[in-house]
């Protein structure tokens, strides 16, 4: 589960059923790859209620090196020393 300062909610009111997919759409290019969880809820009638949250993007060390051939710098890369 997240940190909940890291959490950042967006909440989209009175949204017609027709434009749920747009609504998600434009939220999801908005926002990007921090997007982590859409909610959407029926209000009354057919309007909805959208809630996009998102959360921080932290940099994620690349699983494999090219130059050292390591993969998450302590594992060897099976077939790499072989040759």
């Amino acid at each position: 589960m997240p940190d909940q300062d890291s959490v950042m909610p967006v909440t989209v009111t009175e949204v017609p059923l027709y434009l749920i997919p747009r609504v998600v759409a434009d939220q999801i290019r908005e926002k990007g790859a921090s997007v982590f969880r859409i909610t959407i809820a029926r209000t009354h009638w057919h309007t909805y209620t959208i809630v996009v949250m998102t959360r921080e993007i932290r940099d994620v060390p690349a699983p494999f090196s090219p130059e050292t051939g390591v993969l998450n710098e302590s594992r060897p890369v099976p077939g790499a020393g072989d040759r």
